[in-house]
This record gives C-alpha cells, structure tokens and sequence, in this order.
C-alpha cells in the first residue's frame, strides 16, 4: 500500500467514524468535547447532520477516492480542503471567543498537521499515484 492510499484511508476512516459517532450521540460527543450539547431538537438534528452526516459523506467519497488508483490525488485533496476549513473555522474562533479548551488546541494540531502531510503526499507524487 503507497503512503497516499494509506493516509487517505486514515483521513476516510477518521472522518467517517467521527461523523457516525455524531450522528448516534452528538449530545455526549459535544458535552464532552465543548462542555456543552444543544438544549433544543432543532439544534440536535443540526449537529446529526452537520458534525455527523457531512463528515461521514466526506469520509465515505474519500473512502471511494482510496479504493481507485486515479482518485488518489483527488481524496487527498478533499481532505486537505476539508480539514485546512476545520482549522480555519477553529483559529477564527479562538481568535474571537476567547479560551480554548484542550481539546480545541489538540485538534488544530492535528488539523495543521494533516494539511501539512496531505500537501507534501500532493507535491511528492505522480498525479495518478
């Protein structure tokens, strides 16, 4: 297995697995990555289908993408963009709202280290690799 077909499957399997767990519980995950869950049906529906079932479709086309040799390029790209939205959304907010909690700071971490890994798999490989 070539190092981009293995760091776009981490990347599907990641996004998907967090986006199953929000769309079955996204009051335990938001309680205890934020210290908060919405108080309303409406906000709950929101968080299925925003954290859960956009994450999960992303993590399934880059599952699609990881299965077919002439995609590669294309998932990990999809999962850059994906992710370089995440940290951009998180440093706005940290920016703007003040303390982070730890779970925040890690995330952008990781986040920033994803987009770094995923840009030099972009750079360093043949397009259809």
């Amino acid at each position: 297995m070539t190092m981009n077909r293995l760091f776009l499957w981490l990347l599907a399997v990641t996004y998907a697995a967090f986006g199953l767990l929000f769309v079955l519980a996204p009051e335990v995950l938001a309680q205890a990555f934020t210290g908060a869950s919405p108080q309303t049906p409406s906000g709950l529906i929101d968080m299925r289908a925003t954290y859960g079932g956009l994450n999960l479709a992303a993590g399934v086309a880059m599952a699609l993408c990881a299965l077919r040799t002439g995609y590669l390029q294309a998932g990990i790209a999809l999962g850059a963009i994906m992710t370089a939205g995440l940290a951009v959304g998180r440093s706005y907010g940290m920016l703007m709202d003040g303390q982070a909690n730890s779970y925040m700071v890690i995330f952008l971490a990781i986040e920033i280290a994803t987009i770094g890994i995923a840009g030099l798999l972009l750079r360093s490989s043949p397009e259809t690799t």
